[in-house]
């Protein structure tokens, strides 16, 4: 889980995926070893429904997300608020 940091050092680090991802309400970090999609090397979040995983290529959208279901399909490409941008 995301550990809060202190409110007079939350300007000195930036967020990262881990916490751009528990702000979305993916909380459970899966290692890109054992996670059940192909992330490209990246780590893994999971709410309980659909995994994501950060878009590193960024060819639709930068700072995005892919999302897969949990059966590991890849249900799209999303932005940084997980809307919808294309499959």
């Amino acid at each position: 889980m995301v550990k809060r940091r202190r409110a007079e050092n939350a300007e000195l680090y930036a967020a990262g995926p881990a916490d751009r991802a528990a702000e979305l309400g993916y909380k459970r970090r899966i290692s890109p070893q054992k996670a059940p999609v192909h992330s490209h090397g990246q780590e893994v979040f999971f709410n309980g429904k659909n995994y994501i995983t950060p878009d590193v290529d960024g060819h639709n959208v930068s700072d995005g997300w892919k999302m897969f279901n949990k059966k590991g399909q890849r249900i799209g490409t999303y932005d940084a608020d997980l809307n919808y941008i294309k499959k």
